[in-house]
């Protein structure tokens, strides 16, 4: 029968459950160290995409949105509908895109097109007329032919343009005095182009003045505005036989006009002008959050350290 020690049992085991555990660390190191080496490397990736908010690589202002901008005037030119394939042959134009300040083609043609064949709506010149200051309301281009709806005053130069008139003209909107002064605030109106010596008051008021029918039609006209909503007056139009506002054609002055393009990310989301500024709901909600004041010289305000950050509020980064 042999005798051994139990102290030398348990020493020689001891190396090798060291080394156990080293090996363990070992692994364990090389495991962290591959998932944050590829975790880079995955960012690195995509990094192009995050460099701006709807995660189209490469995109900017002066390069491919001018590019997208104008493969949308071009082919508005001519359709108003349909789709547009940006990555087709055809979707090119003949120009470079290297300066830092976008380019965009603008075609006034486009825009007099627009304006004089399908914004003609009733409903598209109320609103807007009720958006038209008193000095500019008088500087439409239209030929008027009558002052009324009811077609009692005619205004037209000559004998034969009031005859065309009444033949090609009548369910035109743009040629009737009414429509427009019905839209307008008649106080800013009047103290514009009113008065003793004032054009509306010399050229049409005066007479109006001096007829039972022209009395009526200056204080229905004058309060038109204040009692009607956009869909009666409208109805009012419509009753009257009025089926579009089309103004002339001119060359006076370059048509203007106010569009925007809708581009949905590679997520499927659009992104909101929102980050010009989300309105003043949502700065005191995220004062409620912090509890600090909006208020610059408040000891709380959000201005003292540590600083809150409305763009990091938001999602915004600078993409550089």
């Amino acid at each position: 029968m042999r005798v051994q020690p139990r102290g030398l049992s348990l020493a020689s085991s001891l190396p090798n459950e060291h080394r156990h555990r080293h090996g363990l660390a070992i692994l364990g190191a090389i495991y962290i160290g591959l998932s944050t080496a590829s975790c880079i490397w995955y960012l690195s990736l995509l990094n192009p995409s995050f460099a701006n908010d709807i995660w189209w690589a490469k995109y900017s202002p002066s390069g491919t949105q001018a590019l997208v901008v104008d493969l949308f005037n071009t082919r508005l030119v001519t359709q108003g509908t349909g789709s547009l394939d940006i990555l087709a042959p055809v979707a090119t134009m003949d120009k470079t895109y290297e300066t830092a300040v976008a380019t965009t083609d603008i075609y006034p043609t486009y825009v007099r097109r627009l304006l004089l064949s399908e914004l003609t709506s009733l409903e598209f010149a109320v609103i807007n007329l009720r958006s038209l200051s008193a000095s500019w309301s008088v500087f439409m281009c239209s030929q008027y032919c009558w002052v009324d709806l009811t077609r009692q005053f005619e205004v037209a130069h000559t004998a034969d343009r009031q005859q065309r008139c009444y033949d090609r003209y009548h369910a035109n909107g743009a040629v009737y005095l009414e429509t427009v002064l019905r839209n307008q605030v008649w106080a800013d109106f009047i103290s514009t182009n009113g008065g003793d010596d004032g054009g509306f008051t010399v050229a049409i008021q005066n007479w109006l003045d001096q007829l039972p029918a022209g009395q009526t039609w200056l204080k229905t006209t004058s309060t038109a505005r204040d009692t009607t909503n956009v869909d009666q007056e409208v109805a009012y139009w419509r009753a009257r036989n009025i089926s579009l506002f089309q103004l002339q054609w001119q060359n006076r002055g370059q048509t203007g006009i106010s569009e925007s393009l809708v581009i949905q990310n590679a997520l499927g989301h659009t992104w909101t002008s929102v980050s010009m500024y989300w309105l003043f709901v949502n700065d005191m909600g995220v004062m409620v959050n912090v509890n600090r004041s909006l208020i610059r010289s408040a000891n709380n305000s959000f201005l003292m350290s540590p600083f809150v950050e409305m763009e990091s509020m938001l999602g915004l980064q600078d993409s550089n």
